[in-house]
């Protein structure tokens, strides 16, 4: 669901730094892609319906507890940008969005300025899916955010991992960073 302060496709001018309102793109209701919300944008992402960010960055040390205090669930995969992209992170990522969505909750898959990592993320996620041609996948993410331009990099990697239309099987677990919930300390240790 959108609310109606939410930028649309047609608004091409794109993110503007300290802007409240987050740069969000749906490619369907419960699946949106975009930059990094900075923290005064975090409660318009929520009120968006968002419970699950999906990042491809390493969060900011108080990124997963503002997160938290909102209600939405942060999970990390931080990914290089500029370079290829390794076919387990594909899977990985995949997974996780595809894992979220079965638990029901809508997902903010996000990178720094959601014109890389995000959107090639996603049109794996539509490769996998909807056992679509990386062409084809790239076209309806492009479709929902004009701005996306992945590395050629990113792009050889999508297909390599893609196959020629026959993306891997994504269901064996895939080692991915956790962070421990925000308000967890460690327990003091009872050894002298």
């Amino acid at each position: 669901m959108r609310a109606p302060h939410v930028r649309t496709n047609a608004d091409t001018t794109g993110p503007q730094p300290n802007d409240d309102i987050p740069d969000v793109a749906w490619l369907e209701p419960a699946f949106a892609i975009g930059r990094r919300p900075d923290p005064p944008q975090r409660r318009q992402v929520r009120a968006l319906g968002i419970d699950t960010v999906i990042t491809l960055h390493t969060p900011d040390p108080d990124e997963p507890r503002s997160w938290e205090a909102l209600g939405v669930r942060l999970i990390p995969y931080p990914t290089v940008d500029w370079e290829e992209i390794a076919a387990g992170r594909f899977s990985a990522v995949v997974r996780e969005i595809q894992t979220q969505h079965r638990m029901g909750r809508t997902v903010l898959l996000h990178c720094i300025m959601g014109i890389n990592r995000a959107p090639t993320f996603a049109a794996a996620f539509l490769c996998w899916r909807d056992n679509l041609p990386v062409d084809d996948a790239l076209a309806r993410v492009r479709h929902a955010r004009p701005t996306m331009d992945p590395t050629r990099d990113q792009v050889n990697s999508l297909r390599a991992w893609n196959g020629g239309g026959n993306p891997p099987a994504i269901n064996a677990p895939v080692p991915k960073l956790i962070l421990p919930p925000a308000n967890r300390r460690p327990r003091p240790s009872s050894r002298p």
